[in-house]
């Protein structure tokens, strides 16, 4: 159907590339035969022109149904022609009459002078008769031609299409990943909210235990004192003598107690540290999301899913340094346990000197090492100032403090019922351990040094 509209609309337009020229019509079957005869009917059907003759034979002898009507409605029809200058030489503007097969070439009479020494220079009048069917089949080519053209044009619009909707789909997809984002940062913020207040909590019941020893430890000074300046103004010697020889034990105890009280220190202070690869990520601020493209093959982080599975990954080595043995080394070094302060700085476990170091990015030593009585085992980060140190003394759990002028203080020492050996965090104020010569692979031990199990049955 579609090609049949486009041949009726060539015909119905002829008038737009033809004109002024006079032509009259030949019987089609005819010419086949050399002899010239005006048309006088037109079978649509068959796009032939045909004379009263030969007419009846072809509604009788060629297959199909044959829509005859008059040739343009006389014996005689003229069609002007305007060949838009196709039919004048370019050379002499003159009428092309001839036509040269030895350089395929259309001529004039005036041509003509320089062929006349050509093999073939035939006069078009008497061999156009033959060249409608090439004429069919040119204009089938050019209907083949047409449709491709407008099959590119529609795939031009199509492409267009697909990349409105595929700005679209990318926005959905980027606002999508936004608002997986907020709601990780969401839930990350409430799960460290809780555990703000949860180490917050265990601090605070320590800070009471001290506060109410300090409060009974004032109350019995308040007594003591009292009765010692009694004794003092209105005792006799003797009375003196007495009550300052009782008092000396009684001293003693009370010192111990605010020794030990006095070694109880606390940081009111809590920070957040975010990870690498989030600090990362606003680094690269508006290029964190590349767009993906024929040639511009990227990381799709727009389309990357939060609960995908691991990708591979490639380790690159940044820094590296041999530790030598100081002065104060007995023995080379043995890093047992290492962790990272949330500022950067690398703190580390020295086995065999019985050391914790901190080192910087480049791996440097900084401040001066702390001494252990015995062999650290390993290391953890508590806090943005406290380390976790187990070993230095068998069967203990030294809480360090570590300041910003690299100086390590030793805070209190956790007498433990077993060995352990390495440590991680498992809440702000609960670690996981590894034990040695116990049927308990795993134990879990507080900043406050309470002990306890994993239930095997969970």
């Amino acid at each position: 159907m579609a090609s049949k509209r486009f041949v009726d609309s060539n015909r119905d337009n002829a008038g737009d590339f033809i004109g002024v020229s006079a032509v009259t019509q030949s019987c089609e079957p005819c010419m086949k035969t050399n002899v010239s005869k005006t048309a006088t009917v037109f079978c649509k059907d068959c796009d032939e022109y045909l004379c009263d003759t030969c007419k009846n034979p072809h509604t009788v002898y060629k297959p199909g149904q044959h829509n005859i009507v008059n040739s343009q409605g006389s014996k005689s029809s003229s069609v002007i022609l305007d060949m838009k200058g196709m039919d004048k030489c370019h050379e002499h503007a003159r009428e092309i009459e001839f036509f040269c097969q030895d350089h395929y070439k259309l001529c004039c009479v005036s041509c003509v002078l320089i062929h006349r020494k050509c093999d073939q220079l035939d006069e078009i009048a008497k061999v156009s008769r033959q060249t409608r069917p090439d004429l069919q089949a040119l204009k089938q080519s050019l209907i083949k031609m047409q449709s491709e053209a407008d099959a590119m044009i529609a795939d031009c619009k199509q492409s267009e299409t697909g990349f409105n909707e595929s700005i679209a789909k990318i926005s959905a997809e980027v606002d999508t990943m936004k608002d997986r984002i907020i709601q990780l940062f969401e839930e990350a913020k409430q799960k460290l909210i809780s555990e703000a207040i949860q180490f917050k909590t265990a601090k605070v019941k320590r800070i009471g235990n001290k506060c109410d020893a300090s409060l009974k430890v004032k109350e019995e000074l308040n007594n003591v004192l009292s009765m010692c300046c009694v004794v003092l103004e209105r005792g006799t010697p003797s009375q003196q003598y007495i009550y300052s020889e009782q008092m000396k034990e009684k001293r003693k105890t009370i010192e111990s107690t605010i020794d030990e009280q006095r070694k109880i220190t606390f940081s009111s202070t809590m920070t957040v540290s975010f990870p690498k690869q989030v600090t990362s990520l606003l680094e690269m601020g508006s290029n964190s999301i590349k767009l993906n493209y024929d040639g511009n093959k990227t990381v799709d982080t727009s389309s990357i899913s939060l609960s995908s599975p691991p990708r591979p990954v490639t380790l690159e080595l940044l820094v590296s340094v041999d530790l030598p043995k100081t002065e104060d080394d007995e023995k080379e070094p043995l890093l047992s346990g290492l962790d990272f302060l949330p500022d950067g700085r690398l703190v580390a476990v020295d086995n065999k000197n019985w050391k914790c170091i901190i080192l910087n990015e480049q791996l440097q030593r900084l401040g001066t090492p702390y001494k252990f009585k015995d062999y650290p085992q390993c290391v953890v980060c508590v806090s943005h100032d406290t380390l976790c140190v187990t070993g230095g003394g068998h069967k203990v759990v030294c809480l360090l403090s570590v300041s910003t002028d690299n100086t390590i203080r030793l805070t209190r020492q956790i007498n433990t019922t077993s060995t352990f050996f390495s440590i991680c965090c498992m809440s702000p104020s609960n670690m996981v351990v590894s034990t040695f010569d116990d049927p308990r692979p795993l134990r879990m031990i507080s900043v406050d040094g309470v002990e306890s199990d994993f239930d095997h049955n969970s």
